[in-house]
């Protein structure tokens, strides 16, 4: 085999895995996406977001009745736990890994969409100030709510 079909061997190899490993992330996020807040469905979350729902549609992300229905809410604490693309379910949220991070942005975008009281970039401001997050992370979330909402800040 001369040098230039080795070369295009090589080259073909090296797209193939390129295109494996991408695979894998769109059936990871596949994956999310399709058991994404499934526990809310549950009958110990449910009741508690009947409730928030009502609170959501009402008041913009950071209203007090909002953080007021966020914090008596006996469903949050459970749902925080068994979601990790909450920033709450990770002892500090310099631990998120960035797929829960993609996640996240998502949901955010989705509650935004969904409630129409206030778009993603309106509370983005109070997500950062909410979680602290880390730089390394804010980059990551700024450039994902670059792509979702491509609309100057």
């Amino acid at each position: 085999m001369d040098e230039s079909a080795l070369v295009v061997a090589s080259l073909i190899r090296h797209q193939k895995h390129i295109e494996a490993n991408i695979g894998d992330l769109i059936a990871e996020l596949s994956h999310r996406a399709h058991i994404h807040d499934q526990s809310k469905l549950s009958a110990s979350e449910l009741p508690g977001f009947v409730e928030i729902h009502c609170i959501a549609r009402e008041h913009p992300l950071g209203a007090p009745e909002y953080e007021a229905a966020m914090r008596t809410s006996t469903c949050i604490k459970e749902h925080f736990s068994k979601n990790s693309h909450h920033p709450e379910h990770h002892e500090s949220v310099g631990s998120m890994g960035w797929l829960d991070i993609i996640e996240m942005v998502f949901d955010w975008k989705a509650a935004s969409d969904t409630y129409g009281l206030q778009s993603l970039r309106e509370g983005i401001n109070y997500q950062y100030e909410r979680h602290q997050f880390t730089d390394a992370q804010w980059w990551l979330i700024e450039q994902i709510v670059d792509w979702i909402s491509p609309e100057t800040l």
